[in-house]
């Protein structure tokens, strides 16, 4: 028997190289690799055929493309693979023995493996394990779970339905009408970077949601714009829905070519942004990079993520910009720092960060000033992204840009309660989860902006833009 793997593709340059090598080391001579590219702009197709795998090319659509790598597929065995996803070492020959189960080969023979996901959040390995235990009870496989079945199966169901969401669901539904799937104990492991991007909790009730609905009925195209919109929003348990927002471009960073000072929002208060920083010292700033970096290094990453803060802040021109400092100013970790014009300079104070969060939220709302709190961690955070949420801040009590580490890069506030920072489980991964919460019994309306990386360990340097050319030790 032959396999074919099919990989449908959209802008996965990044990751396809090592799938690829990971195949072709365990993978038979007979067994073929199919990349089909649904029209990405980057280097996909020309990474996938560097490799040697049969690159196709095909509208975009997972459904559509997997139908076309099946129509061309040499293979008895059609296995469809997500490209972040990597099989075990058995695949090929686990697949082979189940088909040919009993000595003679099952014609409607279908399946998929059990799933590990990969991640840091132990909450990972919960969601895995409810997934292979509901594909068991159910029948029902996922696309993460490598689903294969003979070409004979696959042909007798008409391939995966043309449907933006929910395709693989709507395929095992049709493949139970011809035999119960073959449920692999061997593990693939799959990437946990949408769970962690958007936080675990969030994922699983979103797709729950989703799933719950598509059983009831709901059309598949409509569940792909509520999916689509979730995501775009930030966060798929929003209080309120939020108002489109359309960020304004840029404004020079020089006062003397800005034609009015906060010139985009005259019409109503001026938004003030407060930057929390530590001095960027060897030792003190970004310790937790030293292991990769060194204390230089990581002293020197930590400057120039502060000035890049400084600077989009002054850009984004719709309020003062200021900065909270640790160590007091006047102390010697500051000195031959030169700080730009046009930031106003306070010290954190005592207490821990909830307690120097409230003390400066606090007096600026106390003066009517809608307020940003932001930290230096985030080389997401832009001047376009601090204009938006001050947007946002028109309509909404507060803004929350999330983390994929579980806090928050951004918290925007329109009223003042030391409920929200009192008793915080800081440097945890429910930091965000539990503002939220929060928020919503102060009954806030909230805005949650789009997920955002802080860099503060060796593995988030691959958020860090290219021209910073910044490389961990080995």
């Amino acid at each position: 028997m032959r396999l074919s793997i099919i990989i449908p593709v959209l802008n996965e340059a990044e990751g396809l190289p090592g799938l690829l090598r990971h195949l072709a080391s365990l993978c038979g001579c007979g067994s073929e690799v199919i990349v089909v590219d649904g029209g990405s702009e980057d280097d996909s197709r020309q990474a996938a055929s560097r490799a040697g795998a049969r690159v196709i090319h095909s509208e975009r659509g997972r459904a559509r493309q997997m139908n076309v790598g099946a129509a061309v597929a040499q293979g008895d065995i059609l296995l469809f693979l997500h490209a972040d996803t990597m099989l075990p070492p058995s695949a090929e020959q686990a697949i082979e023995t189940a088909v040919r189960h009993g000595g003679r080969a099952n014609e409607y023979a279908w399946g998929r493996f059990d799933v590990r996901i990969a991640g840091r959040s132990f909450m990972l390995r919960v969601v895995a394990g409810l997934m292979n235990w509901r594909s068991r009870l159910t029948g029902i496989a996922t696309g993460d779970q490598a689903m294969f079945m003979t070409r004979r199966a696959f042909e007798s169901v008409g391939g995966f339905p043309d449907q933006p969401l929910m395709e693989d669901v709507e395929l095992s539904r049709r493949l139970l009408a011809l035999s119960r799937p073959i449920c692999l104990t061997d593990r693939v492991v799959t990437s946990g970077r949408r769970w962690e991007a958007h936080g675990v909790w969030r994922t699983i009730w979103l797709m729950w949601r989703l799933r719950w609905a598509y059983w009831r009925g709901t059309d598949a195209a409509e569940l792909a714009r509520l999916y689509q919109r979730a995501w775009q929003e930030g966060h798929p348990l929003m209080m309120k829905p939020a108002m489109p927002v359309s960020p304004a471009p840029t404004l020079p960073l020089r006062e003397r070519e800005r034609t009015s000072r906060y010139a985009s929002f005259t019409s109503t208060k001026p938004t003030r942004i407060i930057i929390f920083a530590k001095a960027p010292q060897p030792g003190f700033a970004k310790t937790r990079l030293i292991p990769a970096l060194g204390a230089e290094r990581a002293a020197g990453l930590a400057r120039q993520m502060l000035f890049n803060t400084l600077h989009e802040a002054l850009a984004a021109d719709i309020g003062p910009a200021e900065l909270r400092v640790t160590p007091e100013i006047n102390q010697a970790a500051w000195q031959g720092i030169r700080l730009p014009a046009g930031i106003e300079i306070f010290a954190q104070g005592e207490g821990d960060l909830g307690a120097r969060l409230a003390r400066a939220s606090k007096r600026a709302l106390e003066n009517a000033e809608p307020v940003l709190l932001i930290g230096t961690d985030c080389v997401e955070m832009s001047s376009t992204l601090l204009r938006a949420a001050a947007q946002a801040l028109r309509e909404h009590d507060a803004i929350i840009h999330c983390t994929a580490d579980g806090g928050y890069a951004l918290l925007g506030l329109r009223k003042y309660s030391p409920f929200l920072f009192r008793d915080m489980p800081w440097s945890t991964d429910i930091v965000a989860n539990t503002t939220l919460a929060r928020i919503g019994k102060l009954g806030w309306s909230v805005h949650v902006g789009q997920m955002l990386h802080d860099v503060d360990e060796p593995q988030d340097l691959e958020y860090l833009p290219g021209q910073w050319k910044l490389h961990a030790k080995a």
